[in-house]
């Protein structure tokens, strides 16, 4: 695996974590709240969203709504 697709898979999978972990730090905030991350597998999920441009970071538009289609992209953070 390079190490532009392992970030990748480290940003889909830390995301997933926040939602169906309860051990994980940021629990009560995704999964505890509700959000659930609804991709079916990281190929799927990384059709969807495309590389990463850099200085990027996954996003969702509705921050009350879950990691699906439609409601997920890249968003530049200003620093």
């Amino acid at each position: 695996m390079n190490k532009e697709r392992q970030q990748l898979y480290w940003i889909y999978h830390d995301a997933k974590r926040r939602c169906i972990n309860p051990k994980h730090q940021r629990y009560h905030d995704y999964g505890g709240r509700g959000i659930c991350f609804k991709f079916n597998s990281f190929e799927e999920w990384l059709a969807y969203m495309g590389p990463r441009p850099e200085a990027f970071e996954l996003d969702r538009i509705n921050n009350d709504g879950h990691y699906e289609f439609g409601n997920v992209r890249w968003l530049h953070f200003a620093d």
